[in-house]
């Protein structure tokens, strides 16, 4: 069974077209991005509610900035516009503001002089936070769940983009700092491999929930779940693409903010992700990435097609 088949059973289910028996053939299998339109004509206007594990707060510590260097290599077009924050504060603060933008990466939106319909996002791309995964998504505080915030979000962008938006969610990379002697860094070799088992294993299973509960509440919009941090996890541990990269050069930290190249693979993912198209194989794979992704890249870039069913 395909990705976008897995897909499909489950819009359809909660369509209410197919019987509970497929619902426990397709949930048998692991988390699977929706059936959304994607952008494979090449444009792409999209706003980020993120937080550091999509922007570092530097060029190429950023998916933004990568995905506009793709995007250059490709006949693709990226715009974009983004804001920091979690769930709540994302939702506390709307409208949102356009707060990222470098020169190297500009954001095309100013949020000083025009509104957020004005600018006429297609996608917008959504991610909680690291650390929530300790109980179901569907678990709430005084200020909400993450899937009733994440909801907030949708329907306030929903009517503001009158002609349609397509929801993206962010899978990111658990927080390592539970998986490490005294919350140090770097992980041992047991370590990481514990941490990226984990990454596979119960917050996969977590984002599968967030996902499914999410294109429950609404199924007449396009959501798709991006396997940002499963991605690279299977990467890491299901291929010898990247094992030559010691962690310290993927990672800087327990919490883990990431290197440079994390931001790349990163960006590929999400990049196969939004466009529905395979990140360009003739990028020039610049030296702020480990050299071992540019010996690499081809074969990395076709095993994040096959993960994300595109071509």
């Amino acid at each position: 069974m395909t990705k976008r088949r897995l897909s499909q059973i489950i819009r359809e289910l909660f369509q209410g077209t197919i019987g509970v028996s497929a619902l426990c053939l397709s949930l048998s299998f692991a988390a699977a991005p929706a059936q959304a339109a994607g952008h494979s004509d090449g444009d792409l206007r999209v706003y980020m509610f993120g937080h550091s594990l999509m922007d570092n707060g530097t060029e190429p510590y950023s998916i933004h900035y990568w995905m506009n260097q793709l995007s250059r290599s490709d006949t693709t077009t990226f715009r974009f516009a983004g804001q920091y924050g979690f769930l709540l504060q994302h939702v506390e603060s709307l409208p949102p503001v356009a707060q990222w933008g470098r020169p190297g990466s500009p954001s095309f939106w100013n949020s000083d002089t025009s509104s957020f319909a004005a600018a006429n996002f297609n996608a917008v791309l959504i991610t909680p936070s690291n650390f929530a995964q300790w109980q179901p998504p569907t678990v709430a505080d005084a200020n909400g769940s993450p899937v009733s915030l994440t909801l907030e979000l949708i329907d306030w962008v929903n009517a503001q983009e009158r002609d349609g938006v397509d929801i993206y969610i962010y899978e990111n990379w658990p927080d390592m700092a539970g998986y490490v002697a005294n919350e140090s860094f770097p992980p041992s070799e047991d370590e990481f491999a514990a941490y990226n088992a984990y990454t596979l294993g119960a917050f996969s299973d977590w984002w599968a929930e967030y996902f499914t509960e999410l294109s429950s509440a609404r199924p007449d919009l396009n959501i798709t779940s991006i396997p940002v941090g499963p991605t690279i996890a299977k990467l890491l541990t299901e291929t010898t693409l990247l094992s030559e990269i010691p962690v310290t050069d993927l990672y800087i930290d327990n919490a883990p903010h990431g290197q440079p190249t994390i931001y790349f693979l990163a960006s590929l993912i999400t990049y196969a992700g939004l466009y529905d198209k395979m990140p360009p194989e003739n990028f020039d794979v610049p030296a702020l990435v480990h050299p071992i992704v540019k010996q690499n890249y081809k074969d990395i870039v076709r095993f994040v097609a096959a993960e994300l069913d595109v071509q």
